[in-house]
């Protein structure tokens, strides 16, 4: 981040407009920037903001070199350098690749490549994160099935299983056999030994780490902006209350509230690290040892960032700002409880309370009363919500077709 500052108006280019991408491009509305979208996927609901112009471009992750030609190409169109934003890991191992050459024509608010490589490898993360000292839960690296089986005496059980670092999984082979999801809870080491054995010939790296018991609501995040110059930083913190798929997914409800216990761990944590610009910090509540334990760090904007607008921290425009040479303007969180709401997983969740109930239908329900903000809807932009509206539609209706044909087989069969 040793970019020069300038005093005018700078133009954002967004890498993928999913719930982070709109999330941003509706933050900044008010800068009077002109707001660019890039995404891979045409069909991204945030590609029909009114507050970003939706360009198509080749993705991050599997056409890596022709999407830096593409930036590179069109960066040469704009008056001003602009300022890029990544939305997602892939994004930010696709910066560290071409960061040399995206610099030419980008700003890049964040810090160098090395602080980013530490934070995506989740071990060398943790080996810092103790020196600060924060408690982290007990992990170990696995390479190999004989590793594995060498370090067996030493695991605990259950236990939480994700990759080192989170591309390593989007690989489709990898992302079907792992279910889709981010992280795997595994109760024994038998269970343990079968999934890596099943996965380990795609990538055998991977972080097995002690698992937290506690509800959602022990989850709690820590969001940022710091000044690379000063130090100065931003910052609200939240509480995430339901997760889909259940107990190990991603965040679809997440509460505003000021969790005082993780605010001087997490400065630190940043510090340490020699971090600057945006960043969100997950944490969990230990309850048998009374300690927020730290989970990871995304270097970067994340799904749930406009909730800290909504309490008087909007990082975006503090970035900008910051970028633009303008005076940083320091937030406060207000002390209000506002929750955000992803619209597909929180329906998907209401849909599964009927069969698996991992979430009772009454939580569901309850959980809508007070302010809330949605991820996609917004009565000034609805046509992303429109969007995405008739996907989920289209999507549901296909499932319930499905299930009527498999019931109309079985009884022929019968």
């Amino acid at each position: 981040m040793k970019a020069k500052l300038y005093p005018r108006k700078l133009p954002v280019v967004i890498l993928n407009m999913h719930y982070t991408g709109l999330g941003i491009a509706r933050d900044l509305k008010d800068s009077g920037a002109e707001i660019y979208g890039v995404s891979h996927d045409a069909t991204f609901f945030g590609n029909f903001s009114k507050y970003c112009t939706a360009l198509h471009a080749p993705d991050t992750e599997t056409e890596p070199e022709k999407c830096k030609e593409f930036l590179l190409t069109f960066a040469q169109s704009l008056g001003d350098r602009p300022i890029l934003l990544p939305t997602r890991d892939h994004d930010i191992n696709f910066i560290i690749s071409y960061r040399r050459e995206l610099e030419a024509a980008y700003l890049i608010p964040y810090p160098s490549s090395e602080v980013l490589e530490q934070i995506l490898d989740k071990s060398r993360l943790y080996t810092i994160a103790k020196q600060v000292p924060i408690y982290c839960p007990k992990d170990v690296v696995i390479n190999s099935l004989e590793e594995l089986n060498n370090k067996k005496n030493g695991l605990i059980f259950p236990c939480v299983v994700k990759p080192v670092r989170a591309s390593q999984w989007r690989k489709k082979m990898i992302w079907d056999l792992v279910g889709k999801q981010k992280v795997v809870k595994i109760d024994d080491y038998d269970d343990l030994y079968s999934f890596y054995e099943r996965i380990h010939k795609y990538d055998p790296v991977i972080h097995v780490q002690e698992y937290i018991e506690g509800k959602d609501t022990n989850l709690v995040i820590f969001g940022s902006y710091i000044n690379p110059h000063t130090g100065m930083i931003s910052y609200f913190t939240a509480r995430k209350l339901l997760q889909y798929p259940a107990n190990s997914g991603t965040g679809i409800i997440v509460e505003s509230c000021v969790v005082h216990d993780i605010i001087k761990q997490s400065i630190a944590l940043l510090r340490q690290l020699n971090y600057s610009g945006i960043s969100e910090i997950e944490y969990k509540y230990d309850e048998r040892k009374g300690v927020y334990a730290l989970i990871e760090i995304n270097p970067r904007h994340w799904d749930q960032h406009t909730l800290g607008s909504s309490v008087g921290v909007n990082l975006s425009q503090t970035m900008y700002s910051d970028m633009s040479g303008l005076k940083f303007p320091f937030n406060t969180q207000y002390n209000q409880t506002i929750r955000w709401i992803a619209d597909d997983g929180y329906f998907s969740s209401l849909l599964n309370s009927f069969r698996k109930r991992d979430y009772p239908l009454s939580v569901l329900i309850r959980i809508l009363v007070g302010r809330k903000i949605f991820a996609v809807f917004h009565r000034k932009d609805l046509r992303p919500a429109i969007h995405l509206y008739k996907q989920m539609l289209a999507e549901y209706r296909k499932i319930f077709c499905n299930h009527v044909k498999k019931k109309l087989a079985i009884k022929r069969v019968r």
